[in-house]
């Protein structure tokens, strides 16, 4: 009994040829190599390998076999060729008169072709991608041999397709995003997991003159840099950006060649890969120079205008209390003098002018009176209590309060007093004066504290109020009271909050020095 063995041969070998990748010595790609050998083994005139574009009536060749050559890809449209129907997910197979079935297919009388076979290529996901095609100038002499051997290769060769593909996107993607980095003016490197330089834009490159050849592979402490000194920062924060998953910023600054102070802000953040963890770091420095040349001059700006306002509030209060003197001591000795005077009149003309007796009392109600409102406008320029030191002039704070708004004051002084400068002094009792200010007109309190006490090398005055409170963040704009209790603390080198919340009342705090 004798069986014909040469189908069972042809399919081992093909498996054989697959599975042991003979094209891996070959010069030729994986789909060329695979081209010639169906070729060559079933002794066909032309082996097709289509790729499918995203016009779905156009088709390229991957690889093209013709007559024992491999030749240069082509592109070519499927409408009216028998590829048209494999396309469409259809296996084909004419073993026959193929150029009389499609009479508008030209390369088919180019080719000389009879016979055509066919079958569709899928990728992962099972949409077409391509397909692979034998055409031969003479009938197939085998063609359900020829289909197997087809339906046999089309999966490793679907899969190569695929694999171009997805290589082609990364590249494209990689054109772009080198593109998009290299035409940003921010400085872009990327880190592998060790910390070795993967990539640097050509803002990197430009800006510290160096070239990929003295990047690639080196970590940020063998290298220039971003900047010199922050090397080691740099490197520990991308490796701790890899380590944990999570981005993290810094900011560095560094000596350009001139010799003028950069700055640099970096954010570094984790490539993940698929279902690898993270794979790589991104670092994306921003040169932030000019922003931190304007925060200083705002910085120094700002320090200018509190130096001016506190050495206005000294000029201020300076002529407070030189008003004050003068009012005291030439007004209030005028009215003192003319109080006398009129005190005197009954005494040297009530015999004559009997009427003198009470027109003299009315006269001194008014003098009374108007004493009283210079001593008041004295104390609120600038109380003599004050000269006494800051105990004193709380404690005249707190009755004068009491007695002018009828709420209940309530004052704690430590054992030993704070010793502090005039001005300082000052400060310290403007901003108790301003804070009973607001309880009187905002707060609509029945009982007002001021405490004074000592917090180790600190000092800390507080009042407070059980009224109405307020929410800190709806704050107007104009609230200049206490902005300028901020502005005074200061002046002091010391610190001022406020704890509220509505219905809950108001502490102002001030915490400073000696």
């Amino acid at each position: 009994v004798g069986r014909d063995m040469t189908g069972r041969r042809q399919i081992e070998d093909t498996l054989r040829f697959v599975a042991q990748r003979g094209w891996v010595d070959d010069a030729e790609s994986l789909l060329g190599a695979l081209a010639r050998y169906l070729g060559e083994t079933l002794a066909m005139d032309y082996v097709i390998i289509d790729r499918l574009t995203e016009d779905s009536d156009i088709a390229e060749t991957a690889a093209l076999y013709a007559k024992g050559q491999i030749v240069p890809n082509m592109r070519y449209s499927l409408a009216g060729t028998p590829c048209e129907k494999v396309a469409g997910r259809t296996m084909c197979s004419y073993r026959e008169n193929v150029q009389a079935l499609f009479p508008d297919d030209i390369l088919l009388v180019e080719m000389g072709a009879e016979s055509y076979a066919g079958v569709p290529l899928w990728d992962s996901a099972g949409k077409p991608i391509g397909l692979i095609a034998v055409l031969d100038g003479k009938p197939f002499a085998d063609e359900e041999q020829l289909l197997r051997i087809l339906q046999l290769v089309a999966t490793r060769a679907a899969a190569e397709l695929e694999r171009e593909r997805a290589e082609s996107v990364l590249r494209r993607r990689e054109q772009q995003y080198r593109a998009l980095a290299d035409n940003s003016p921010d400085i872009i490197l990327r880190y592998d997991r060790e910390g070795r330089k993967l990539y640097a834009n050509a803002s990197y490159r430009s800006r510290f003159c160096v070239s990929d050849e003295t990047l690639i592979g080196q970590t940020a402490l063998e290298t220039v840099d971003i900047i010199p000194p922050g090397g080691p920062l740099l490197h520990d924060t991308v490796v701790q950006v890899v380590a944990s998953g999570r981005d993290a910023s810094i900011e560095l600054s560094w000596r350009e060649a001139d010799g003028r102070l950069s700055f640099g802000h970096v954010r570094v953040v984790p490539e993940f890969g698929d279902g690898e963890g993270v794979v790589s770091a991104l670092a994306i420095a921003r040169d932030i120079s000019d922003l931190k040349e304007t925060e200083r001059q705002l910085i120094d700006s700002r320090s200018q205008l509190r130096e001016l306002a506190a050495r206005r509030e000294d000029a201020r209060e300076n002529e407070r209390r030189r008003i004050a003197s003068d009012l005291h001591e030439e007004l209030g000795q005028v009215l003192t003098a003319l109080r006398m005077n009129i005190s005197m009149l009954p005494l040297e003309f009530g015999a004559v002018l009997p009427a003198m007796e009470g027109r003299t009392e009315e006269m001194l109600r008014l003098v009374d009176g108007a004493l009283q409102g210079l001593r008041n406008t004295v104390m609120m320029l600038r109380p003599t209590a004050l000269d006494a030191g800051i105990t004193v002039g709380l404690e005249w704070l707190t009755r004068e309060f009491g007695a002018n708004t009828g709420i209940r004051c309530v004052l704690h002084l430590p054992p030993e007093a704070p010793s502090l400068a005039d001005a300082r002094a000052t400060t310290v009792f403007r901003i108790a004066q301003e804070a009973l200010t607001n309880v009187a007109r905002h707060a609509g309190a029945t009982r007002a504290e001021i405490l004074l006490e000592r917090q180790g090398n600190q000092w800390s005055l507080k009042v407070k109020d059980d009224g109405k409170g307020f929410d800190p963040g709806q704050v107007h704009d104009r609230a200049f009271g206490l902005r300028s209790m901020s502005e005074r603390a200061l002046s002091l080198g010391g610190e001022f909050d406020i704890a509220t919340a509505a219905g809950q009342g108001t502490t102002v705090i001030l915490r400073f020095c000696q």
